[in-house]
C-alpha cells in the first residue's frame, strides 16, 4: 500500500504532528465494524513483558449482557500473548480487554486480538507491532 498526502501548510520542524486514518479493503468492505477499538494503554508487565489494555465500543458491545459469553481470538508472531481479563467497562458502557505479552527473547512481535461473541466478531481486529 502506498499513499501520500500534502497538507495546505508546510509542517514546522520540531513540532508535534498527529494523524489518524482508517483503512477498508476487499470486494465489499463494511462501512463500519460492529465495534471499534477506541483507546489502547500499555505499560510494563512482569518479567520484561508488556500489559495492553484495550477499550472497545459499539452497538454490538453495548448490547451484550455483562455475563454474555465472549472469547478472545489472540495471536502473536513471537513470544506469548494471553488474556488477562475482559468484560464490561462500567465507566464507558463498552468493553475492556487486558492482555499480557511475554516476548520470550523476541526483538519484535506482531500482536492480534479479536473479541468474539456467539455469532462472530463483536469489534474490529486490534493489530499492534511490538518492538523491544
Amino acid at each position: 500500500i502506498v499513499a501520500f498526502w500534502r497538507g495546505r501548510a508546510p509542517l514546522r520542524a520540531g513540532g508535534e504532528h498527529r494523524y489518524a486514518y482508517r483503512m477498508l479493503w476487499g470486494m465489499d468492505p463494511a462501512p463500519e465494524p460492529p465495534g471499534r477499538v477506541v483507546q489502547v494503554r500499555t505499560g510494563a508487565g512482569p518479567a520484561g513483558g508488556r500489559v495492553f489494555v484495550l477499550d472497545l465500543d459499539g452497538p454490538a458491545l453495548r448490547a451484550l449482557a455483562p455475563d454474555a459469553p465472549t472469547r478472545l481470538d489472540l495471536g502473536s508472531s513471537a513470544g506469548r500473548l494471553q488474556e488477562g481479563w475482559s468484560g464490561r467497562n462500567p465507566e464507558t458502557g463498552g468493553w475492556r480487554v487486558s492482555l499480557d505479552f511475554e516476548p520470550l527473547g523476541a526483538a519484535m512481535a506482531d500482536l492480534r486480538c479479536m473479541v468474539l461473541g456467539e455469532a462472530g466478531p463483536l469489534a474490529e481486529t486490534w493489530l499492534h507491532r511490538w518492538t523491544a
